[in-house]
């Protein structure tokens, strides 16, 4: 019957979970018994060791719902939770070795905020000039002129890089918060609710030289929104980095020094704790200002496939045939006649098929097939 199938089924699922997961940690040198009462301590021990290693948490996979299951539940998520985790890193490295469209993706964007004549150098002197004039004259750390070292002293950045580690801490307790709520995970909603106006953030000195640049760049369009030109939306000599007050995208911050802080406090935090560990001053600032500079091109690409959905979204609609508009209660009403009519076709399909079921009974009963050998 189907009870019988669906059991045969199900040994079948556990017995290859409990295959792949055996050759799985083989090779982490890890035994795997085959009795529940000892396989589901070794699920514990692998999740103690290897848990960061496969990834499981940044994938979405709960951890603490494999170790709460027992006994097969406890095999099957384990199988399962593995299989995502060895899938989702051959498929980020089949992304990384096919980045032939996100190489055109970075074309395009460089085409439309530094012209299509300009391209990437990738040489550390080109983007240490491109990172002290960013700094210089965006955040007013300086003057585009002066050194480096003058511009992007060490504990300069490192309060920059304090601030987006404690911007990256709020982002990972929103993004756990809204998966418990059981709503979709969209990072460009998160809103940094960090009061940078308090203590320690005050004594950092730079929100100060944020406002003296903002104040400056106002000053030289001709005094802001009053009438003037409008703000300057590009600056070949800033490199990569095309930011303007102007350039902020919409719905964020319209302040630099906040929109920087929050494009930083995307980046994965052991990237930005690497960098504020670099050992060099010369290699704090390359990696600072990489950082930055990648994640306002991932920013970019998001925008990007945005208005692509959109622009195609907007085309079905208008393919579309005008529907006409039902009202929410009629269509309540329509549900509760569809339920009921449901409802009643079962019964009858179920009260036919009892009845058919009584008449072979009977017909078999009263066969002579069955009837008792002479």
């Amino acid at each position: 019957g189907y009870d019988d199938a669906d059991a045969a089924s199900n040994i079948l699922k556990v017995k290859r979970a409990w295959e792949f997961l055996r050759n799985e940690f083989q090779v982490r040198e890890i035994q795997l018994d085959s009795a529940p009462e000892k396989y589901e301590g070794q699920i514990d021990d692998a999740l103690d060791i290897h848990a960061g290693g496969w990834k499981l948490e940044e994938y979405g996979i709960r951890v603490d719902a494999i170790r709460q299951a027992r006994g097969d539940a406890k095999l099957l998520k384990m199988a399962s939770a593995v299989r995502t985790a060895l899938f989702m890193a051959r498929y980020q490295s089949d992304i990384q070795n096919k980045g032939g469209k996100s190489r055109d993706l970075e074309q395009k964007w460089i085409a439309s905020t530094l012209g299509a004549a300009f391209l990437p150098g990738g040489r550390d002197d080109q983007d240490m000039t491109c990172a002290v004039r960013f700094f210089a004259t965006r955040l007013g750390w300086g003057d585009p002129s002066e050194s480096e070292e003058d511009v992007m002293p060490v504990e300069r950045m490192d309060a920059l890089l304090e601030r987006a580690l404690a911007c990256r801490q709020r982002l990972d307790k929103w993004v756990d918060q809204t998966r418990s709520g059981g709503s979709k995970v969209v990072i460009r909603d998160f809103v940094c609710d960090i009061n940078w106006g308090t203590s320690p953030w005050a004594s950092d000195q730079l929100g100060r030289l944020a406002d003296n640049a903002a104040a400056a760049m106002r000053a030289e369009a001709g005094g802001g929104g009053g009438g003037g030109k409008a703000m300057p939306t590009r600056d070949k000599a800033l490199g990569h980095m095309d930011m303007t007050l102007s350039s902020i995208p919409a719905g964020q911050p319209q302040d630099l020094l906040l929109y920087v802080v929050r494009l930083l406090g995307r980046a994965r935090a052991d990237d930005l704790a690497k960098v504020k560990a670099s050992g060099s001053a010369r290699a704090k600032r390359l990696g600072l200002y990489r950082l930055l500079k990648a994640q306002k091109f991932i920013e970019f690409s998001e925008t990007d496939v945005d208005d692509r959905e959109k622009k195609n979204y907007e085309k079905l609609e208008a393919m579309q045939p005008k529907a006409k508009i039902v009202s929410r209660e009629k269509m309540d009403s329509f549900y509760e006649r569809l339920q009921e009519d449901t409802q009643r076709r079962r019964a009858a399909l179920e009260k036919a098929m009892n009845e058919r079921m009584a008449k072979e009974s009977q017909i078999v009963k009263s066969s002579t097939m069955f009837s008792k050998s002479k």
